[in-house]
């Protein structure tokens, strides 16, 4: 008292959701003194939740069942060390089903998906060329979406335009 200023308590930054915590994290590596090291642990989430939403997405009519990043490796719930053993010990990442390599865009989404889920947090992309490079997936999507469009729009003028023939009774 008298003036005394207890010293603070130690920064505990392995809070939030244990399944998508990045490997610094897990083995408490971290540079807590370096802002971007602190970013660079969102990328590696984020690309958990990108892998999610490619996880559900419509392909060919048909889509997959819901799965969490790691469902199978570990439980429901997982411990600290139970996710540091699969992320940084075994340095195993959730499944990638390989139609998504012959697909077109979850093809492109797979490979920035991927980027962020290196181990070292310095090789990871900045969370600005993540969204660059989503911006421009989006624009090649939504562009090959008004072809496709255009192109069946012109086959259907084509059928209409095709005297239908109808056998004689």
């Amino acid at each position: 008292l008298n003036g005394f200023i207890p010293p603070a308590p130690p920064l505990n930054y392995r809070v939030g959701t244990r399944r998508y915590m990045a490997p610094e994290i897990l083995n408490e590596t971290m540079r807590t003194d370096k802002f971007e090291s602190f970013r660079r642990t969102d990328v590696y989430s984020f690309a958990l939740v990108l892998w999610e939403i490619c996880h559900r997405t419509y392909v060919d009519g048909s889509v997959l069942d819901y799965e969490q990043p790691y469902q199978g490796l570990v439980g429901s719930d997982p411990e600290l060390e139970e996710m540091r053993q699969v992320v940084v010990v075994e340095q195993r990442r959730p499944t990638v089903p390989d139609f998504w390599r012959d697909h077109r865009f979850l093809s492109a989404v797979l490979d920035l998906v991927e980027e962020a889920w290196y181990d070292e947090a310095e090789a990871r992309p900045s969370m600005v060329r993540v969204q660059h490079k989503l911006d421009r997936l989006l624009v090649e999507a939504l562009a090959a979406r008004r072809e496709s469009r255009d192109s069946a729009q012109g086959v259907v003028a084509i059928i209409q335009e095709t005297p239908v023939v109808t056998p004689k009774e």
